[in-house]
């Protein structure tokens, strides 16, 4: 991986390779909306990327154009929002803000994702129990929609553009430009680690500490010992409150950091996975959201069939959602006030099973998932059909449709998703097994 990320027919995940037939890094959005304008006379199909960071394949073009927006990776602060570039990565947002005082309210636990990457997605993390998503805290975008034109849109103006690229996954436009929401800053962050034995005190204890105002963030994690899967919830507050104590903790280890510090604290980690080459090897994550009064079971049901060998050198992150603040069209979600972000991590190191193999558990989780009114984030790795994709679209099916016929007449954008779900003559196939 460089600057630029991963190469145009590989990403994150390292499952799925798609040559391109062409690769083009526009500055602006105007060099965008011509590169899409002649795409369609071409009858090119065409993927944005930024990084490079999904797992299956998504943002890759299959004989196709792949537009890569990091040249547009511009960031000022005015007003107490970020005007970044959609190529910018969160640390360059978080780096502009911080002198003046200023942090995005969502941050995703791995900073160098870009702008317009992860408002495609939806964009998760620790403060997401208090904010809703990274695409909830958005308030304008510049899109090159498949046509080739440029239009800026919000909730005000534009409001079907705005409701269908966020978390569009690339289907309706290319993010160029977006306004974003920045709220003051901490002071020192104090992170508190709290051990539990299983997930239902896990789950439990994050659901007390869920509508706790002085919790600024909050996430789990579930990870191997010498006495098998091991709960652990991490949470933050403010350097001057005490440390929270939901449940009965088996232990409790609070760490302070400044606010740049605890957003980045992943980079040890990173650098270390790089050394042992596990950070690129192939990456088949399963992400689910599941309904809050049954995710503790089904996490319990699952950890008792997994070993470290479903997982290599990876994690599994557990944490609750408030379903009321998130308000993107895009995002599916379970029909409950709580749901559970449960994401499993998987890297194919030696140590840990096929590709083919964890492929194929991700996709018995997911319909286990889906049995229980549970849904999938998808920028992860599972095999999806095309009744899959029909499935998991249906809560806004008649709005895309006309999103498609609006911001997509030649049905040129993502191709990566046709090939994901099979759609004939668009597919790249696995590469790992």
């Amino acid at each position: 991986m460089t600057d630029l990320g991963y190469a145009p027919h590989d990403d994150f995940g390292h499952i799925v390779q798609s040559p391109p037939r062409e690769t083009l890094r526009p500055a602006d959005a105007a060099g965008v909306a011509a590169a899409i304008r002649d795409a369609v006379r071409r009858g090119l199909r065409v993927a944005a990327r930024g990084l490079g960071h999904s797992q299956y394949g998504q943002a890759q073009a299959p004989d196709g154009l792949v537009i890569e927006t990091r040249a547009m990776r511009q960031v000022r602060i005015s007003g107490g929002a970020a005007i970044a570039g959609g190529g910018a990565t969160w640390r360059e947002v978080l780096e502009a803000a911080l002198p003046h005082g200023l942090v995005p309210p969502v941050l995703t636990d791995y900073l160098d994702l870009t702008v317009g990457g992860t408002l495609s997605a939806g964009g998760f993390g620790g403060q997401t129990s208090r904010y809703g998503t990274q695409a909830d805290n958005v308030d304008e975008l510049e899109v090159v929609i498949g046509d080739g034109r440029i239009v800026r849109c919000s909730a005000r103006q534009e409001p079907e553009l705005f409701h269908a690229v966020r978390a569009g996954l690339g289907r309706f436009g290319v993010i160029t430009e977006a306004r974003l929401r920045l709220v003051p800053a901490p002071g020192l962050v104090r992170e508190h680690t709290l051990g539990y034995p299983d997930p239902y005190a896990l789950v439990a204890a994050q659901l007390e500490l869920l509508h706790e105002p002085r919790v600024t963030y909050l996430e789990g994690q579930v990870m191997w010992t010498e006495r098998g899967w091991g709960y652990e919830l991490e949470a933050t507050t403010g350097d001057e409150d005490p440390p929270p104590a939901p449940g009965r903790p088996s232990g409790t280890v609070t760490e302070a950091w400044t606010p740049y510090g605890f957003a980045d604290r992943m980079a040890p980690d990173v650098a270390q996975l790089t050394e042992l080459g596990a950070w690129d090897a192939p990456h088949p994550w399963l992400t689910l959201l599941l309904p809050g009064s049954t995710a503790a079971g089904f996490v319990a049901a699952t950890m008792a069939e997994m070993g470290p060998e479903d997982l290599g050198i990876g994690v599994i992150l557990l944490y609750p959602v408030r379903t009321a603040l998130i308000a993107v069209p895009q995002l599916r979600l379970p029909h409950e006030p709580v749901a559970f972000m449960f994401a499993v991590l998987r890297t194919a190191t030696p140590e840990a099973r096929t590709v083919t193999d964890l492929l194929a558990a991700n996709r018995i989780l997911y319909e286990r998932a889906r049995a229980i009114g549970g849904t999938r984030y998808p920028v992860d790795a599972v095999p999806f059909t095309a009744a899959d994709q029909a499935s998991h679209d249906r809560p806004v099916g008649p709005r895309m449709t006309a999103w498609r016929n609006a911001f997509d007449p030649a049905g040129i954008l993502a191709p990566g998703l046709r090939q994901e779900t099979g759609d004939p003559g668009q597919a790249g196939r696995p590469t790992s097994a």
